[in-house]
């Protein structure tokens, strides 16, 4: 933009040298159209940037100490994240899983192998079907 300007100043020097150019001033118009385009709203931020950088070149010790435990929250939380992805949001691997329903032998939230073979051959040529989890792993174990 600049090379254009002084393009165009050159030129109307050479028509009328006298007065000589009559553009107005070059860097107001170039501030104008930077403003218009919307780049000014960036300058703070890089700004910013610049002072970051001179800061770590300065103390580089702090700036990879900084950088280092940055690292290790983001991983740790990423990590986390993953874990409960997995455990508490995700549904379980089955077809229709809104319409599963839990069962419980007394008291306790399991029961023996032998009982769900009961329940499973129970459902043999009904639209049911009845399927094993272990509570640890949230694997299927069949189904």
């Amino acid at each position: 933009m600049e090379a254009e300007l002084r393009f165009h100043q050159d030129r109307a020097a050479q028509h009328d040298p006298s007065t000589g150019p009559r553009l107005g001033n070059a860097r107001r118009l170039l501030d104008e159209r930077r403003v218009a385009s919307g780049l000014a709203r960036l300058d703070p931020l890089l700004q910013d940037i610049q002072y970051a950088l001179r800061r770590m070149r300065r103390s580089p010790i702090i700036a990879i100490t900084v950088v280092a435990a940055l690292a290790l929250g983001i991983g740790s939380a990423a990590a986390v994240f993953s874990l409960a992805d997995a455990l508490v949001f995700r549904q379980l691997p089955v077809d229709r899983a809104t319409e599963l329903v839990r069962f419980a032998d007394g008291e306790r939230d399991a029961f023996a192998l032998a009982t769900y073979g009961r329940l499973r051959s129970g459902t043999a040529g009904s639209p049911l079907s009845v399927t094993a989890m272990s509570n640890v792993s949230r694997r299927l174990l069949d189904h």
